[in-house]
């Protein structure tokens, strides 16, 4: 299974992990009192779950991200919520992106951090493209328990097997 590392030990970092943790990958988090560098430093992929306002802090704090696959949470609002922090021709995952260069980037805001850690999410997650074994192994094991649990199959949706992703490799 995948080594990840957590940055972000809020509830959806803290659920991402939980979940992660029961399908047997190997989790290690930091929060905001540091422990960037470590957690990363072994990790095949970094989520990033941390508020938009701390990426430029939470990313530089990482140290080398060169070859590892960096799963941004990050959700652009502002830090009192009231809207955007970024206006319509960018996004939270391109400025991660730009912060992290030798990293390959994507980004993918899970639903209801609270579904998530209660293991009540019943719509199967699409991940990424499958380019990396590790997201493939993690995307997998999300995978096959939510259809586990809402007792669906494990197809994928027509929208995406047109894009050239399928559930069965």
């Amino acid at each position: 299974m995948a080594r990840v590392g957590i940055i972000g030990r809020g509830r959806l970092g803290s659920a991402l992990g939980a979940v992660l943790e029961r399908r047997g990958h190997a989790i290690t988090f930091a929060d905001s009192g540091g422990g960037h560098a470590q957690a990363v430093q072994g990790a095949e992929v970094v989520i990033l779950a941390v508020p938009y306002w701390n990426i430029t802090e939470a990313v530089s704090s990482c140290g080398d991200l060169s070859g590892k696959v960096v799963w941004s949470c990050v959700n652009a609002l502002k830090q009192d919520l009231s809207g955007l922090a970024v206006g319509f021709d960018t996004s939270a995952g391109e400025q991660v992106a730009a912060l992290a260069r030798e990293a390959r980037v994507v980004s993918a805001q899970p639903p209801f951090a609270q579904a998530i850690a209660a293991g009540t999410l019943t719509t199967p997650a699409v991940g990424p493209p499958r380019s990396c074994a590790a997201t493939t192994t993690v995307r997998r094991s999300w995978w096959r328990g939510s259809c586990r649990r809402s007792g669906q199959t494990r197809s994928t949706p027509a929208r995406f097997r047109s894009r050239g992703w399928s559930s069965r490799r």
